[in-house]
């Protein structure tokens, strides 16, 4: 890996952690939400896991490292658990 395929991974996973720290804060104030406020709040955690399999797509084609294949596995088991209809479960992926 050169010098800038470096700087552009770090950038990646930088913007991936901060993803999956809001993801995970969202997830657990969404255990504790009234039930009206639960589908939005789902929406919203979506467009973040969306985003962030977005950086986890580009840092696969900088970086070249399977070990982004893995990251990228635990975020879609993710999503099955939000689609499942127990996003709380979702939490122990995301981390």
């Amino acid at each position: 890996m050169n010098v800038q395929q470096a700087i552009l991974t770090f950038s990646q996973s930088d913007k991936i952690k901060a993803g999956l720290i809001w993801s995970s804060q969202a997830l657990e104030a969404y255990i504790h939400m009234p039930e009206d406020e639960k589908t939005g709040s789902i929406k919203i955690i979506r467009i973040f896991i969306n985003t962030i399999m977005h950086d986890i797509h580009i840092a696969q084609k900088v970086a070249q490292d399977s070990l982004w294949n893995e990251v990228a596995r635990h975020m879609d088991m993710s999503i099955v658990m939000i689609d499942s209809g127990v996003p709380h479960e979702a939490t122990f992926h995301l981390g």
